[in-house]
């Protein structure tokens, strides 16, 4: 039978499959609700539940868990039966009596004629277990384990994105690794194939491995951050490690006060050398001096590591609140503003409210350098490029390219690139999607585009959109 896969109403993480029956309590960031509270339930094929097929998977579950327990009492009272039979026939044989062995062996026979009967009558009471109506759900096979056949390991993105950076001249992504049987989380660094090398779509090697942070519970808490010449890690509990990042070793540990919420490094130039910011659980503002392992209080997040950036950190992405536009977008919402890192040049992904949903549209603007009360000033747009009616999924700015993921009514996903200078499209690709997976998020650079989806990642030439290689799988 199928358990389900549950998306947390509080933080939007899509948990790991289970039983429909009982609270759920979600593994990062604590909340607990009851089944028919989750934001969306699917099965493990995929297949999305409506209230009133969950609530009869529920039933089903339920009568299931009668039904194992009666096998499993049946089964301790055949083994009864079997101890009772041997010390029958063991005092038959010390009685030596043919009558003695004859009424043991019909005692014998009774209790298991009698097991028998009980084992049948459990099994056929699960037939009133009849799913062909719930769509999705396999047919009810006792002999299955109620456990969740999942990849032994895959990408978790919900507490922390992948991230690219150099070891040498060998170029790699950090990410958090779960491995689903043993609910245990990891960091990880994966080697990527060179650019060009389309086709292979090969699993990176593995350079090293940090861990395990967590078990269980408290995933949310670790977390990772790269910091030039070394990687940052928190665990479940409130200690915070410095390895290197050229071989994972661990050259520093410090205790902390609470568990750490988020990591972010402090851009260049509003800190001296590489620093660090944690924000704890209920203590606040810390920033780790990442060369000498010193920790200071902050009194507030620095510029960069804001809250509304969440666990993006993408160092191209504008708030709200930090463009001003000259002129006003009336019917018109800005979803994501990037202004390209050393360049002169931003984008904006505009939502038009249309009827029936929304269309949405690239714009290119130029950035002069004019600032008031220090927000950016937006006025004519340089370019243009209207992508049509759909849901936006994430966006960002690599190198000279805007990158956009997005899902067109009724059709597949969609990940595009226009020049940043111009507009111009160098390549569109069409990304499929597994029976229950969704897309999260797009990270750049280094001349790769990493897709973020539920528990994978894939990997493409910046250049080409091409697929170079995939990592992780989501749960079967």
């Amino acid at each position: 039978m199928d358990l389900v896969r549950f998306q947390c109403p509080g933080c939007g993480a899509e948990l790991p499959p289970r039983a429909p029956t009982g609270e759920v309590v979600c593994q990062y960031c604590g909340s607990r609700f009851a089944p028919a509270q989750a934001r969306s339930a699917k099965t493990s094929a995929g297949q999305s539940l409506d209230p009133e097929a969950l609530e009869q998977l529920r039933k089903a579950h339920e009568e299931l868990s009668k039904t194992k327990a009666q096998l499993s009492a049946a089964r301790e009272a055949k083994r009864e039966a079997r101890r009772e039979a041997k010390r029958a026939r063991k005092e038959a044989r010390e009685s030596g009596g043919p009558l003695a062995w004859l009424g043991a062996g019909v005692r014998g026979l009774l209790t298991l004629l009698f097991i028998a009967a009980v084992l049948t009558i459990s099994l056929l009471s699960s037939g009133v277990l009849s799913l062909e109506d719930i769509p999705g759900l396999r047919e009810l096979d006792l002999t299955e384990t109620l456990e969740a056949e999942l990849d032994p390991e895959g990408v978790d993105p919900w507490s922390g994105p992948p991230q690219l950076a150099m070891i040498g001249d060998q170029p790699v992504l950090i990410v958090r690794v779960r491995e689903h049987e043993r609910q245990q989380l990891f960091v990880d660094a994966y080697e990527l194939p060179p650019l060009g090398t389309a086709g292979a779509d090969d699993r990176p090697n593995r350079r090293w491995r940090i861990g395990p942070l967590a078990t269980g519970k408290g995933l949310e808490h670790a977390r990772m951050v790269v910091a030039g010449a070394f990687v940052v890690v928190s665990d479940d509990g409130r200690e915070l490690f410095v390895h290197e990042l050229a071989t994972g070793t661990r050259v520093r540990s410090l205790d902390l006060r609470g568990e750490v919420d988020y990591l972010c490094l402090v851009p260049t130039g509003a800190s001296e050398g590489e620093q660090v910011y944690v924000r704890l659980s209920k203590r606040g503002h810390q920033l780790l001096d990442v060369a000498t392992g010193k920790l200071a209080r902050a009194s507030k997040e620095p510029p960069g590591c804001e809250t509304w950036r969440g666990a993006e950190l993408d160092p191209s992405l504008l708030g709200g609140d930090a463009v001003q536009w000259i002129e006003a977008l009336d019917g018109v919402e800005a979803l994501r503003i990037h202004l390209g890192p050393g360049s002169k040049q931003g984008a904006a992904l505009l939502a038009d409210t249309v009827e029936g949903g929304r269309s949405l549209r690239l714009i290119g603007f130029a950035d002069d350098g004019e600032r008031k009360r220090g927000k950016l000033r937006v006025g004519a747009t340089t370019w243009e490029q209207v992508l049509g009616a759909g849901e936006p999924i994430a966006t960002t700015v690599a190198d000279d390219r805007v990158l956009t993921l997005w899902q067109p009514e009724g059709a597949t996903l969609r990940l595009e690139a226009h020049a940043l200078a111009d507009g111009a499209p160098p390549w569109s690709r069409v990304l499929e999607l597994e029976a229950g997976d969704r897309a999260l998020g797009l990270h750049a650079g280094l001349g790769y585009v990493v897709v973020v989806r539920s528990h994978a990642v894939d990997i493409l030439d910046a250049a080409t959109g091409a697929k170079l290689a995939g990592l992780g799988q989501p749960p079967q």
